[in-house]
């Protein structure tokens, strides 16, 4: 049998698809913008949490005393500067850091030394595709001293295969702090270090 169609249907079975089409994409399209918001209301959630946590954790601190930001000062200089080598005698107390909170409990544990702020020398190391200016401003402010009590700034040469992230105004370089005549200083902490492990490897838990 030969079937024959009317005109148009083709046209019309077209038309049909095109439509249909066209309402399977809508809601994807309208999707988009309901997902956004609900992903925006998610990282805002998110962000309040993380806020909370690290309020409570730091509201539990309280107080710190001596003794404590001693030991705290200690670990850390431990961690950031110059160790002495039998090979390679290095007596002497210096802090390298980019972290402007590292930075100011360095330079309170260095009070509670009883080191002079006077026999403290600071220095600035930067890459020369930051701002120099800006950050020689922001350290000299967090350390309370003038611009011209900075020495002179070492300016690190920028690898442009590296990728940073941390560039431009954004980045702040290091703040070296140094302590001069520091020999003596070294050792008592040095051997307050000594005894701070001997204490944590015999505690009872």
């Amino acid at each position: 049998m030969r079937v024959t169609h009317a005109p148009g249907k083709y046209a019309d079975s077209e038309g049909l698809r095109e439509r249909a089409v066209a309402l399977r994409r809508a809601p994807t399209e309208q999707a988009k913008p309901a997902a956004r918001k609900r992903w925006e209301h998610e990282l805002a959630v998110r962000g309040e949490e993380r806020q909370r946590t690290k309020a409570v954790a730091a509201g539990g601190i309280g107080t710190t005393t001596d003794r404590e930001l001693f030991m705290t000062g200690g670990a850390l200089r431990r961690a950031e500067g110059a160790e002495d080598k039998p090979y390679a005698r290095r007596e002497n107390v210096q802090f390298v850091n980019s972290d402007p909170n590292v930075v100011r409990i360095s330079l309170a544990w260095l009070d509670v030394l009883g080191v002079d702020r006077e026999r403290l020398r600071y220095r600035v190391v930067i890459r020369v595709t930051a701002d120099v200016e800006g950050a020689e401003n922001r350290w000299a402010d967090l350390a309370g001293i003038g611009i011209s009590q900075l020495r002179q700034t070492t300016i690190k040469e920028h690898n442009p295969r590296t990728i940073r992230r941390n560039a431009g105004e954004n980045h702040r370089g290091c703040l070296v702090i140094s302590v001069l005549r520091g020999a003596g200083s070294y050792r008592r902490v040095e051997g307050r270090w000594s005894g701070t492990v001997v204490a944590a490897e015999q505690r009872t838990p």
